[in-house]
C-alpha cells in the first residue's frame, strides 16, 4: 500500500519536472520543434498514464486477494469455533454417561449392601428361632428318652 502511494507520488513529481522541462524548452524553440515536443509530451502523458493504471490495476488485485483471504480465514476460523462446540457438546456428554454409570454402581451398591444386611438379620432371626425351637424341643426329648 505504502509502495502504491510512493511510486504514485514519484510519478506526479516526475510529471511536474518534466512539465517544467518542457516549458522552459518550449520558449526559444520553433513552432515545429514545439509540436514535436508536445508530441514527446503526450507520449510521456500516455506511458505515465498507462503506469499509473498498471499500479491502480495491480492494487485493485492486491485488495481483492486480501478480501479473499480475509474471507477464508473468516470461515476457517466460524469452522474451528463449530468442531469446537462440537468437540465441548461430546465431552459433556460423556460426562454425563460417566455420572450416571457412577450413579447406577452407586445405588447397585446400596442394593446389594442392603441385601446382605437383611439376609444377615434373617439369618439372626433363624438362628434365634431355631434356638427357641431346640429349647421347646428340648423337654420333649427328655421325655421320650426316659420313656
Amino acid at each position: 500500500m505504502l509502495k502504491l502511494k510512493h511510486l504514485q507520488l514519484r510519478l506526479k513529481l516526475r510529471h511536474q519536472l518534466l512539465k517544467r522541462e518542457l516549458i522552459q524548452k518550449l520558449r526559444p524553440i520553433s513552432k515545429y520543434q514545439s509540436q514535436l515536443l508536445k508530441l514527446k509530451h503526450l507520449e510521456l502523458m500516455l506511458k505515465l498514464r498507462h503506469q499509473l493504471l498498471k499500479l491502480s490495476l495491480r492494487h485493485l488485485q492486491l485488495k481483492l486477494i486480501c478480501q479473499l483471504q480475509k474471507s477464508r480465514l473468516i470461515n476457517y476460523l466460524g469452522m474451528l469455533k463449530l468442531r469446537h462446540q462440537l468437540l465441548m457438546l461430546k465431552l459433556r456428554y460423556q460426562l454425563l454417561m460417566l455420572q450416571l454409570r457412577r450413579r447406577s454402581l452407586l445405588l447397585k451398591h446400596l442394593q446389594l449392601t442392603l441385601n446382605l444386611k437383611l439376609r444377615h438379620q434373617l439369618l439372626k432371626w433363624r438362628h434365634q428361632l431355631l434356638k427357641l425351637r431346640h429349647l421347646l424341643l428340648k423337654p420333649q426329648l427328655k421325655q421320650q428318652k426316659l420313656r
